[in-house]
């Protein structure tokens, strides 16, 4: 659920549960506007078509490295490799590098750069 908050002279909003309490001081509007509708309402929270693009984009990478982190996990059970190999490693950070970017503020005017995928792991 979503919910306006004004406190302090500033105009917040928030995703909250169904059984939020104010603050002292905090004045609530809770209302049933779908996430679309919020958008269209306060076009300044919106996200820009490329940031879109990019999370899309993003998100895909790792879902796409799913199947490799698979196979990394099984070679290393059955000991035809191990966690420290550097293509292993080089393979692990390039995944917490792309969920990285996901955990962060974007501006729109300047898209981070997507790190470049390592060579597929041997041995997996």
């Amino acid at each position: 659920m979503f919910c306006y908050t004004y406190t302090n002279g500033q105009l917040q909003i928030r995703t909250v549960a169904a059984n939020y309490k104010a603050q002292s001081g905090e004045a609530v509007s809770v209302n049933s506007l779908t996430l679309d509708q919020l958008r269209a309402a306060f076009p300044q929270y919106a996200l820009d078509e490329g940031v879109k693009n990019f999370i899309a984009n993003v998100k895909a990478l790792l879902a796409q490295g799913d199947l490799t982190n698979k196979r990394i996990c099984e070679a290393i059970s059955l000991g035809s490799n191990s966690w420290n190999k550097k293509d292993i490693v080089d393979w692990v950070n390039y995944q917490r590098a792309l969920r990285a970017l996901l955990s962060v503020a974007i501006d729109p005017a300047k898209l981070p750069t997507i790190p470049t995928k390592p060579a597929y792991p041997a041995g997996t």
